[in-house]
Formats: C-alpha cells, sequence, structure tokens
C-alpha cells in the first residue's frame, strides 16, 4: 500500500572542495586582511558539509609574494578561519590559493599594496667585534614603512658610518638594497678598539636613521713594531741616549695596549768587521 509505504532518507553528498564564504577586501603589507577569510567544506552543489580536522593552507599563486599565518583547521562545522593571515610583497594583485591535501582548493583575487620607504631598520647585529677583522655577523638591515612593515623596494643607497668618543664620523661600508628591501654590510670592520656610535642611513633618501653600538676589542698580540730605532752604527761600550722603542701589535698592525710582556733584546748575528747586530 503506497499510504503505508517506509521513508527511505536520501544519504548526504559527500564534501568535495572548499568554498570561500568571507573575502578580505583588501591587503597591505604586515596587516592582517579583513575581514579574515572564512572558509567552508561543501559538496558538489555548494551545500555546507560538517568535515571536521582538514588542513587547510593559504597559498599566494603570484610570484613574489610571501603569505604569513597561513594555516587553519576546519571545526566541527567544517568552517576553517585564518584570523591572522597577511601578505607580504610589492604592490599589485595577487591570486590567493586557499588549499588542502584532499579536497579541491579555492583562489581569491585581491589587491596588495604596500607603505612607502621610510626608515630603515636593523634586523641583526653582533655587538662585539674584534679591532681590525671583518665582523662576524654582518649589520642586517631592511627598509620599512612608517609603520614597521617591510618595504621591497632594489637600489636604495645606504651607508655604515661610525664615530668614536667626540671623533669625526668614519665611513665604513657603502650597500644598496636587493629586490625585497635587504642589505648586509658585509665587508665593515674597524681597526681601533673601543666603542664605537654606528649609524645606519639612505645616501641620497630622506629615510629615518637608526643607531647602535659595537664593542671593538683589540686582536691578539701577534708582534712587535719598531717605533724608535737605535742608529745602525754604535761605537763600542758607548751608551746609546734615546730610547729604543717597539709596540706590540696584532697581525693587522694595529696597536695592542697590554702591560707586563717581557721583551729581550739579543744579538741575532756578528759581523767580523761590524761586531755585533741586534
Amino acid at each position: 500500500d503506497p499510504a503505508t509505504a517506509p521513508v527511505v532518507a536520501k544519504a548526504s553528498a559527500p564534501a568535495t572542495r572548499l568554498a570561500l564564504t568571507t573575502k578580505a577586501s583588501a591587503s597591505r603589507n604586515g596587516v592582517k586582511l579583513t575581514p579574515a577569510p572564512v572558509l567552508q567544506m561543501v559538496d558538489d552543489a555548494g551545500n555546507p558539509r560538517p568535515v571536521e580536522g582538514v588542513n587547510v593552507r593559504a597559498v599566494s599563486g603570484t610570484a613574489g609574494f610571501d603569505v604569513v599565518g597561513g594555516d587553519a583547521v576546519t571545526d566541527a562545522d567544517g568552517k576553517a578561519t585564518f584570523p591572522n593571515l597577511q601578505i607580504i610583497g610589492n604592490s599589485g594583485r595577487v591570486e590567493l590559493a586557499f588549499v588542502t591535501d584532499d579536497y579541491a582548493g579555492v583562489t581569491q583575487s585581491i589587491n596588495h599594496s604596500v607603505g612607502v620607504a621610510a626608515s630603515v631598520s636593523i634586523e641583526s647585529v653582533a655587538p662585539n667585534q674584534i679591532a681590525g677583522a671583518p665582523w662576524v655577523g654582518s649589520p642586517e638591515i631592511q627598509i620599512v614603512d612608517i609603520d614597521g612593515y617591510p618595504v621591497r623596494e632594489a637600489g636604495i643607497d645606504l651607508q655604515l658610518t661610525a664615530k668614536l668618543g667626540k671623533g669625526d664620523p668614519k665611513v665604513l661600508s657603502t650597500v644598496t638594497t636587493d629586490a625585497n628591501g635587504h642589505a648586509a654590510f658585509s665587508t665593515a670592520h674597524i681597526d681601533v678598539e673601543g666603542t664605537w656610535a654606528i649609524t645606519v642611513s639612505s645616501v641620497d633618501r630622506s629615510l629615518a636613521t637608526r643607531s647602535f653600538d659595537v664593542n671593538i676589542a683589540p686582536a691578539d698580540a701577534a708582534a712587535l713594531q719598531v717605533i724608535s730605532a737605535v742608529p745602525a752604527t754604535l761605537a763600542n761600550d758607548i751608551e746609546y741616549d734615546d730610547d729604543f722603542q717597539v709596540q706590540l701589535v696584532d697581525k693587522f698592525k694595529n696597536e695592542v695596549r697590554r702591560s707586563g710582556v717581557s721583551i729581550v733584546v739579543a744579538e741575532t748575528s756578528r759581523d767580523a768587521d761590524h761586531g755585533v747586530k741586534l
């Protein structure tokens, strides 16, 4: 009897792909996308499916752009939210892709902008160095905008200057930023020990400068350097009136200030006609 036939529930279609239910309106370097993108697991017809535990990744489909905060997992309703998603790169249109390992993904095209170069930022520097030697841990510099977010701009000339006490500033090195707005002063060195005030500035742009201190320690003594020598010829048994002065130096010929080092003057050769040579 059709009136008493049992009702058979129709099985739900399985989830097959991601759908982007909330899209970010725009993007700026270092700023979280707003509103935060939200993804939903859906079937082929676009119906929501509560698939929990799916790892969703946000990646850039456009060369030259990086994505930060691009990992999320679907909840019990099959939703994945990206509250910390950021895009880093130059100004332009970006294809932002949301992908999984087992389901079809989805993309969004979004306008991305950057701030204007406003300052240099010191990413890393080693505060202790040795006199005369190339620095270990070169100062790493990044161009940033007024909010401190990276600006990827090539061709900005930067210089590293150093000042000891009330002395005049000394230019140590000049470098140019790469396509990422990054530069490293890999050849910097200072020959004289002391605490130096280091400044990073732009050569021809009105960018805010940054400063830091570097402690320069003397290198190990490696040799003696004659400051005032005795005459080439001396008469027998006549005391030389002026001081014979020598200075400890390192392998870079920088003075090493160290007391208590015993120095011996010894005969090195004897000549039949001219006597002892020192």
